[in-house]
Formats: structure tokens, sequence, C-alpha cells
């Protein structure tokens, strides 16, 4: 991988965008754009794309090259590819405890199997062990509410 020295300039943007409020970030697409940013744009969006755009003017756009051949990997992604991380094989027992109280998830051709039903992801079975403990810790400060 390439590095690249950080002009000091553009080391400014980037370390004051997390802090910049959304009228700073207003200014800051305008100066590098020459432009509105979308009217509806997040705060999210407008800091990758000024962080974007600061490199870019010190260090250049894309080759025509590697643009194309990004759009060609992006256009064979498929959309639940993942970019990272095991792939987990049917069969694999997954165990964690969650506040004292042991879970396992076993992965499935279709997805993750917990307490009898199966999930489409992790983050489903995840969401739904700690909504359980939120709604039981709910349950059990209304009956000392009521004491």
């Amino acid at each position: 991988m390439m590095t690249r020295d950080i002009d000091p300039g553009l080391d400014a943007v980037l370390m004051n965008l997390n802090d910049a409020t959304r009228v700073e970030l207003l200014i800051e697409w305008q100066r590098i754009y020459k432009t509105n940013p979308p009217r509806y744009a997040s705060l999210l969006f407008l800091r990758c794309s000024i962080a974007y755009g600061a490199q870019e003017r010190v260090w250049g756009r894309l080759a025509p090259e590697l643009k194309r051949q990004l759009t060609a990997i992006a256009a064979n992604a498929t959309e639940c590819s993942s970019v990272g991380g095991p792939k987990l094989k049917p069969g694999t027992r997954l165990l964690r405890t969650w506040h004292g109280e042991p879970h396992e998830v076993i992965v499935t051709d279709s997805g993750f199997y917990w307490n009898g039903v199966t999930y489409r992801s992790l983050t489903a079975v995840a969401t739904e062990i700690a909504g359980r403990y939120r709604r039981e810790k709910y349950r059990c400060n209304r009956c000392l509410q009521g004491r």
C-alpha cells in the first residue's frame, strides 16, 4: 500500500471535521466544491464528502482506469456480500453470556437459530436478546415503583 505524507492544511481540515457544526461544514463544502451541498445532506455525508474533496485537492483525482475498475467491482458485488469478518458455516454454535444468562445461536443455511426462531442476521438475534432484557428491566422497575 502506498503511503503519503499528510499536508498540514489537509491534516487540519480532517482533524476538525468531527467537531465542526453544520454551518461550518456547509461553509467548508462551499469552499471545496464551489457549490451548495445537497439540501438534506446528513452530517456524516457532509463530513465524508469534505474529507474526500480535501484529499482529492491535495493528492489528485483517481485515474480513469482505476475508476473504471472500481465501478466494475461495485457492479459485480451482490447486495448481501460481506466486506470482512469470518464466514460462518451451517452447524456452527455461537455461545455468549448476556447479563449472566447463557445464549446459544446455531448457524443454519437460512440464518441464525436462537430460542426456537430463525433470524436473518446475528444483529436481529442480539437485538431480540437485548430487547428482552430491556423489557424485563422495565417491567421490574414498574413493579418497584408500585410499592
